[in-house]
C-alpha cells in the first residue's frame, strides 16, 4: 500500500514519468520518419515543363564546312539528304524559330570524289531528343577538267 501512495501522491514521480513519455514519443516520430524518408522512392521522374507540346515536319539542311582541294568542285545544288525531313515533336515555343534541322558539320576539305556520308542532326534544343537521328548525305564532288589552250592564250578550267 505504501508503495501505491508513493506513485499516487508524488507530483515529482509523476513529472519525471511525463517528461519519459515526451522522450520516448520525440524519439519513436523521428525514427518512423527517417524510415518513410529512406524506403520512399520516386515512381515517376518529374520533368520540367516546357508547354504545350506540337509537331511539325522540318527540312534537313546539310552543313558543309571547307571546299574541295584544288582541282574538285562541289555541285551545292545536288547536294541530298536522305531522309529530307522529320517530323518532330516539341515544345510549342520551339517550332517559332526552326525552319530547318541541320547535320553535324561536314568537312569536305579532302574528298576527291561523291561520298555517301552519315551524318547526326545537330542538336535543337534541351527537350528535343535528336541524338538518334541521322541522315545520309550525298556529296558530289567533281574533278575540274583544264581545256589545252591554242598557243598564246591562258588555260580556263571547265566544269562539268
Amino acid at each position: 500500500m505504501k508503495l501505491f501512495k508513493f506513485f499516487t501522491n508524488n507530483i515529482f514521480v509523476k513529472l519525471v514519468a511525463l517528461f519519459l513519455a515526451g522522450v520516448t514519443w520525440f524519439l519513436v516520430t523521428n525514427e518512423i520518419k527517417k524510415e518513410t524518408v529512406m524506403s520512399a522512392k520516386p515512381d515517376v521522374e518529374v520533368l520540367p515543363s516546357y508547354g504545350k507540346m506540337k509537331s511539325k515536319k522540318v527540312f534537313v539542311k546539310p552543313i558543309l564546312i571547307g571546299a574541295p582541294p584544288e582541282g574538285y568542285d562541289i555541285d551545292r545544288a545536288a547536294v541530298q539528304t536522305d531522309p529530307e525531313s522529320f517530323v518532330i515533336a516539341a515544345p510549342e515555343l520551339i517550332f517559332k524559330t526552326l525552319e530547318s534541322v541541320d547535320t553535324e558539320p561536314i568537312d569536305i576539305s579532302k574528298l576527291k570524289k561523291t561520298i555517301i556520308y552519315e551524318a547526326s542532326i545537330a542538336p535543337i534544343a534541351p527537350s528535343v531528343n535528336v541524338q538518334d537521328l541521322t541522315v545520309k548525305v550525298t556529296i558530289p564532288i567533281r574533278k575540274i577538267e583544264e581545256i589545252v589552250p591554242p598557243a598564246g592564250q591562258a588555260a580556263q578550267p571547265e566544269n562539268k
